[in-house]
């Protein structure tokens, strides 16, 4: 690889493609839940002798693949800066991009969610609107799935906004005292140490918490932004990666095949869920698996090519969109008399195709006509 100056551009060749296909890994993981008989019968899709599901179910792998991106692509300016040893990125600014990019679009669909569905004008749905709304939801296990179960990541990426400016700031601390390795070192141990910690806080908090906010055994005891954070770690890792280390591209695209490689097998051997947490194909392999792979993947020549052609770049662009809206047009179009006609194959294919026709003309028109004027908004000034 050649160093930084090739990577000032932020949105490097590859990833959004790479959004984009976890984008609709997480489609497909909600699609088998929605297509599925019943909660207590799996959804058979033959193939051969195996049954495609047990496959399908690993695909929320694609949240953790989100999560790398993040700490990959936001963590670069703050890198550039550590680098050059100049000031790090103006935290009111990168801030105010951050909110530009998540917030009018999520704000569109929560109004959505909570005027249209019911049970959402009782005293407590007034506040989990309002934890939803501060993007404080995570913190409260009735309201961590809530109305719309996959608002919990936006919670969660918003808080990591908040965290990394000073993230980085510790980073580049040890980085000036003794260098990457070190720097990268006490990075995923120190979030790795603070996952321990919060878990550890939380369960002993339980009691004295009403159970409807925190239960010993809740969700927020392991999915708190603190759990998460070992994961966005190793996406500030694969960044610095991606502006230091010294390949050729087509020693890129060498890593870049093991690295598919060694991430199908992740996938497919992985349990559901297993990504969250330490395991045999959990995290930490997972995570370092995902980040060599983003990382060489926008430092490589074939593989960059082949995740910008225009469907899956284009899938990557109006991703956000897809994936605030898709399981809400899931849970529709199955809510229908498909599942009483179909069922299997047929039923998971048309049901699919149709869904994810409606999402992704939901998903353009909010990047039309919501995303793209929000992210052109100018800082504002108060001179």
């Amino acid at each position: 690889m050649n160093s930084a100056d090739s990577t000032q551009n932020s949105r490097l060749p590859g990833l959004d493609g790479l959004r984009g296909l976890a984008c609709l890994m997480v489609f497909l993981y909600h699609l088998r839940w929605n297509a599925q008989p019943s909660n207590s019968e799996p959804l058979q899709l033959p193939a051969g002798p195996f049954n495609v599901e047990f496959l399908l179910r690993k695909f929320d792998i694609g949240v953790a693949i989100f999560f790398i991106l993040s700490g990959l692509l936001l963590s670069l300016p703050f890198w550039r800066a550590i680098l050059a040893n100049e000031p790090a990125p103006d935290t009111s600014r990168y801030l105010w991009r951050r909110a530009c990019r998540i917030v009018p679009a999520y704000y569109a669909v929560l109004t959505a969610i909570y005027l249209i569905r019911g049970g959402t004008y009782t005293l407590y749905g007034a506040i989990d609107f309002l934890l939803h709304a501060s993007f404080l939801h995570p913190f409260a296990d009735y309201a961590y799935y809530g109305v719309h179960p996959d608002l919990w990541t936006i919670g969660i990426e918003f808080q990591f906004y908040l965290l990394l400016p000073l993230i980085m700031r510790g980073v580049g601390a040890v980085f000036r005292k003794a260098g990457a390795v070190a720097s990268i070192a006490v990075l995923v141990l120190t979030c790795w140490g603070i996952d321990f910690a919060a878990g550890a806080t939380l369960r002993a908090l339980a009691p004295h918490i009403p159970d409807r906010f925190l239960t010993e055994n809740g969700t927020v005891i392991s999915g708190t932004v603190f759990s998460y954070l070992k994961l966005f770690a190793f996406g500030i890792a694969a960044a610095f990666a991606v502006l230091r280390a010294h390949f050729s591209k087509a020693q890129a695209d060498a890593v870049c095949a093991l690295s598919a490689v060694a991430a199908g097998a992740v996938v497919t051997l992985g349990d559901e869920a297993g990504w969250r947490t330490m395991g045999t194909f959990g995290w930490p392999l997972n995570a370092l698996v995902l980040g060599t792979f983003a990382a060489s993947l926008a430092r490589s020549h074939y593989f960059a090519q082949l995740f910008s052609t225009r469907w899956i770049a284009a899938t990557g662009t109006i991703s956000y969109g897809i994936y605030l809206w898709h399981d809400l047009v899931l849970h529709a179009v199955y809510a229908g008399t498909l599942r009483g006609n179909l069922s299997g194959w047929p039923l998971f294919l048309t049901g699919g195709a149709i869904a994810l026709a409606v999402t992704i003309a939901i998903a353009s028109l909010s990047w039309r006509f919501i995303e793209r004027d929000a992210l052109a908004a100018p800082y504002p000034s108060f001179r």
